[in-house]
């Protein structure tokens, strides 16, 4: 799909306008969500009608509004585990066994403490934060998403031009945040259960398909607990990445933080600098930007993203869908909820309408079912807290859904798109989050073997992003049974965090 972008100065915003290859854009506007697709609340509890069976499919985006509830409900910043030191240990020992009692990680343990040996929670054995972490300065596992940032551009001329020619602030920003990973218990449980925290576990995992496939094709391996040939995670795994800036970053941008309390934040005292120019300091509050969450309720996991309402371009390439929360207006007879690009004129003699960057997106009204769970489960009925994201800080009510995913492709076949402004900025208009993370897989040695993108670039220039249905020769070499890799189940932290076995020395 290529589509045209705007690249000229301070374009004439147009939102609702005609815009760019109108056919190709209509197939990413789902059809309407059933009536029934409701949020009830009663005695308390949150509920879909019993009409609803499969709310992860028949109502995706009430169902996206659901699982915010659930993840914000439970915390999920200061009390779920990142990456590396929380799921993936730096120096890890295998799992304790009848064997094994001493220098190992206890089977059944969230502390992350080993037997037998004096380290830091974390430093040998995956570990669940919980309510270590509630009160005052977060320590989190953060880290840039990016080596690749740009230089300060103080003059507002040349921010604005930088800023088309980059893809838009999306873009800025994400090479300037700080980026966070979050996994539920179930999770950290699976992996650890299953001696996927450390590089040879992995191995051993692809060692067990490959030798399966040899003997058996065209028979699958099954799971077997604590031996998986197949990874696998449950039902009730939840993982979530989220962005963060400062007040600083985001004012080169135009978004001044500073005037409200309208913006999740949090105090960091652990960053991972990395190369970024200055490095961030310890303490300093940052701003939730945006963030993904998704879901094993289907086979193939539930994407969905969430965006500050003020962040600029939010909507930028392929719209914002919502159907359910914070229903945009639509015209007579449309489908509800889509809110398209924003677009303007090239103003070239042979004049074309092209996309038009960074613009400002209505918020849309709270839907009143919507404001009903929030009470219930206790989003937004207390005071901010500048420390630590809480449920109960009422700047959850600015994050709005940007979209749900929950196929490779539409019932016409036309490949499904769901990207983040911030976290997926320059390749926005080409971006899946179940494709890519289809990708996800771990070698003969346990370590990465696919990249995150293509070897194509887009319009921009930037890597371009698989999108669409997996190809098969992605993982097996064509006509054999030898296998490439060994698909992860759509978690990328297997592929790029797992270190070998510490034997002790330094």
């Amino acid at each position: 799909m290529v589509l045209s972008v705007g690249l000229a100065f301070v374009p004439a915003l147009a939102l609702g306008a005609p815009f760019p290859a109108a056919p190709i854009l209509a197939r990413l506007v789902p059809a309407e969500q059933p009536e029934d697709c409701r949020l009830l609340v009663e005695n308390g509890q949150i509920r879909f009608p019993a009409s609803i069976t499969n709310p992860a499919m028949s109502c995706p985006d009430t169902f996206g509004w659901y699982l915010f509830i659930q993840t914000v409900a439970d915390d999920f910043v200061p009390r779920w585990a990142g990456d590396a030191g929380t799921t993936f240990p730096e120096k890890p020992l295998a799992l304790c066994s009848a064997e094994r009692t001493e220098n190992c990680c206890p089977a059944d343990s969230f502390d992350g403490l080993a037997l037998g040996v004096d380290a830091p929670a974390g430093t040998h054995c995956p570990w669940l934060p919980g309510n270590a972490q509630r009160d005052g300065v977060l320590e989190l596992n953060l880290a840039p998403l990016s080596t690749a940032h740009f230089s300060p551009v103080t003059d507002n001329v040349l921010a604005d031009a930088l800023a088309y020619a980059v893809g838009g602030t999306g873009r800025e920003l994400r090479q300037e945040a700080v980026e966070t990973v979050h996994r539920n218990a179930a999770m950290v449980g699976y992996i650890r259960e299953n001696s996927l925290y450390y590089r040879e576990g992995n191995a051993a995992v692809f060692e067990r398909a490959q030798s399966f496939l040899t003997a058996n094709m065209p028979f699958r391996p099954a799971n077997v607990p604590g031996e998986p040939a197949v990874v696998d995670f449950p039902i009730d795994a939840v993982m979530g990445k989220a962005q963060w800036a400062t007040a600083a970053q985001l004012l080169a941008v135009g978004v001044d933080v500073t005037k409200t309390n309208d913006w999740i934040t949090a105090r960091m005292s652990d960053l991972v600098p990395g190369d970024l120019d200055p490095p961030p300091e310890a303490g300093e509050t940052y701003y939730l930007l945006a963030f993904h969450i998704s879901t094993k309720d289907t086979p193939n996991w539930v994407w969905l993203t969430f965006e500050h309402v003020e962040l600029p371009g939010r909507c930028d390439y392929i719209g914002c869908i919502d159907r359910y929360g914070f229903v945009a207006e639509t015209p007579e007879g449309a489908v509800s909820g889509y809110t398209p690009p924003a677009t303007r004129n090239d103003g070239l003699a042979n004049d074309s309408v092209i996309f038009a960057l960074n613009a400002a997106y209505p918020g849309g009204p709270l839907n009143p079912e919507l404001k009903a769970a929030f009470d219930a489960a206790g989003i937004g009925t207390g005071a901010h807290d500048a420390a630590v994201p809480l449920a109960s800080d009422p700047a959850w009510l600015n994050y709005r859904l940007k979209g749900v995913q929950t196929d490779f492709v539409t019932s016409e076949g036309y490949p499904t798109l769901l990207a983040n402004v911030v976290i997926e900025g320059g390749f926005v208009e080409n971006s899946s989050c179940v494709t890519c993370h289809a990708r996800a897989t771990f070698d003969v040695k346990g370590g990465n073997a696919l990249g995150v993108f293509d070897d194509t670039v887009n319009t921009l220039g930037y890597a371009r992003s698989n999108y669409g249905a997996p190809v098969f020769s992605w993982f097996q070499a064509s006509g054999t049974s030898r296998l490439l890799g060994v698909q992860t189940d759509f978690v990328w932290g297997l592929s790029f965090f797992p270190q070998p076995l510490w034997t002790g020395d330094e």
